[in-house]
């Protein structure tokens, strides 16, 4: 399976605020290699259907998540776990 390219990356106000930029770089390289990090394995087959069909991607390093939608623009956000309802 290849990586996910990531078009656009938008973080969120706590996440400029938290992540350096070093941190942004390795999760984005994670994530876009597949890495999903600290995910549950059912979060990681719903991953994997995400890339087949479309949908959104996970990822979690720590207090980051790192959030790929499928859809007419594919963005990429970051943002602190706590701030996923």
């Amino acid at each position: 399976m290849f990586g996910i390219g990531i078009e656009r990356v938008m973080l969120t106000e706590l996440a400029v605020k938290t992540f350096n930029e070093a941190e942004i770089h390795v999760a984005l390289f994670r994530h876009s290699n597949l890495d999903w990090g600290d995910v549950s394995e059912e979060d990681e087959k719903a991953n994997e259907a995400a890339l087949k069909d479309g949908g959104r991607v996970f990822s979690f390093y720590g207090d980051m998540a790192v959030i790929t939608e499928f859809n007419d623009c594919n963005v990429t956000t970051i943002c602190l776990v706590s701030e996923i309802e």
